[in-house]
């Protein structure tokens, strides 16, 4: 609250709170999203969260889904908003008849299915990335595909848990056994292409944890797409995750429109803290 003095009293509400995602108080985790268009005229990302009271926390935990359709492709869209509604509803059912060992992975298997079919005569011409968190106590299991990142953030370091499935991998392994050179892989042109993602009728790659990992207080878990980690550098993530999360993400997202970039790809993260 700022006075002057002519005793005029201006209030400064904020607008960090449009970027909280709604979960019970006291559940031991913040979380916070942002989502833009960048220069694209259409957006081909969608994320989501399960529905989280405080049974459904106690019970079976939250799940958070981020896809980023494929740019340049046909149907993005419908490719990763098919990816979100198989994975909620994979999660509602499996939470009722219960969890067991590689759950997360039939999931992923599951939305890749249904991405296809609801790609129809379109499969194989476009898709999506996943991204999917299941946080249940101080326990996390992930599941990724494609090249949208997810990262842990603490100690004042960020790192990156997931693997892309991109073709700079393949590319790696052709250096590595003296078939072509560093700079032939560097100067290829094809080095960011998925070689995995929500769509793709063979060869499927999915990435994720078989051990649950343990979450520390303070710590930060998030989901973003390429549109953001693209953009911004490994520092300037840092500094807007200085931040409670609500600013952090209204931080990241003031960081991302600055920059001004004339191709900026469309852009959503998740943002979560361990409290």
């Amino acid at each position: 609250m700022n006075t002057d003095s002519d005793d005029e009293i201006t209030l400064d509400l904020g607008l960090e709170w449009q970027f909280l995602l709604d979960l019970p108080k006291d559940c031991g985790i913040t979380a916070s999203r942002l989502q833009g268009l960048g220069k694209r005229s259409n957006q081909e990302d969608a994320f989501a969260v399960s529905p989280c009271t405080k049974e459904d926390w106690e019970t079976r935990g939250v799940l958070f889904i981020l896809c980023d359709g494929m740019g340049g492709m046909q149907d993005g869209e419908v490719a990763s908003a098919a990816g979100i509604a198989s994975c909620l509803s994979f999660f509602s059912q499996v939470s009722r008849e219960g969890f067991y060992p590689g759950w997360m992975k039939d999931m992923a298997e599951r939305a890749n299915s249904d991405t296809i079919h609801a790609m129809g005569d379109a499969a194989g011409s476009g898709g999506s990335t996943l991204v999917a968190v299941h946080i249940f106590g101080r326990s996390m299991q992930w599941v990724t595909i494609g090249d949208s990142h997810l990262y842990s953030a603490k100690d004042g370091a960020l790192r990156q848990m997931n693997e892309d499935h991109v073709f700079a991998r393949k590319l790696a392994q052709l250096v590595e056994n003296g078939m072509i050179t560093q700079e032939e892989a560097d100067n290829n042109r094809q080095r960011k292409a998925l070689t995995s993602y929500l769509g793709v009728e063979d060869g499927l790659e999915i990435d994720g944890n078989e051990e649950a990992y343990a979450l520390t207080d303070g710590e930060w878990i998030c989901l973003m797409s390429d549109g953001i980690f693209g953009t911004l550098s490994d520092e300037e993530i840092l500094l807007a995750l200085g931040n409670p999360p609500a600013k952090a993400a209204q931080e990241m997202d003031r960081m991302v429109a600055e920059k001004g970039k004339p191709k900026q790809d469309n852009y959503t993260g998740i943002l979560i803290r361990i409290d």
